[in-house]
């Protein structure tokens, strides 16, 4: 999916364009194809890397993709209120993302939603809880598909079938063995009985 690339503002950490992996919104818009339309929201401190990392993922098949990049109503408020961020300079965060209620009323043929720096032991306890649950409970009428990634994915666990995230005694990383307990949507089809899944988890 060549990322679609407005060339009046390019987006420096997103592929460039004259690479196969972007394509400039003009040409995209004279091709008889409709751009999957894919709302990123995005927790992480670093938002750039992340940027990239999903961009380069996105970017690296046939069909068009526009991205939508978006935050925590909080987050993105404070910064055009003149909070100070760390690892996201604050012209990046004003000229590049919305805040989630910005975005609310677009349908999306796919939701990425990211990590975050924890905090706190439980999703639940964490500041941006009470907002990440309007944004799961949106997805379900606004959003024809979501994948949610580390932090994410415990907090969708979370929401959407009440399963706590269980701390481990010590640091897993590595490939460990999982189980195929059940597949009603068909996605895991062809995977075995038993495969291994890369974790780097408390």
């Amino acid at each position: 999916m060549p990322v679609i690339i407005n060339s009046e503002e390019i987006h420096p950490f997103l592929p460039s364009l004259g690479s196969p992996l972007a394509i400039e919104q003009a040409r995209a818009e004279h091709q008889d194809i409709r751009p999957l339309e894919i709302g990123i929201i995005n927790l992480m401190a670093d938002k750039q890397a992340t940027e990239r990392q999903l961009a380069l993922w996105l970017g690296n098949t046939m069909l068009q993709v526009r991205l939508t990049f978006a935050a925590t109503d909080d987050y993105v408020r404070g910064v055009h209120a003149g909070r100070e961020t760390k690892n996201t300079s604050a012209d990046h965060i004003r000229k590049f993302y919305s805040g989630w209620s910005e975005i609310k009323d677009k349908k999306f043929d796919g939701l990425i939603v990211t990590g975050v720096n924890a905090l706190k032991p439980s999703v639940t306890e964490e500041d941006i809880w009470p907002e990440v649950q309007k944004i799961f409970s949106w997805s379900t009428t606004h959003v024809l598909s979501s994948l949610f990634l580390c932090w994410g994915a415990k907090a969708a666990l979370k929401h959407f079938h009440g399963i706590d995230s269980v701390p481990a005694e010590k640091k897993l990383f590595g490939l460990f063995p999982h189980r195929l307990v059940s597949d009603k949507t068909g996605i895991l089809f062809g995977f075995p009985d038993v495969f291994p899944v890369p974790v780097s988890r408390w």
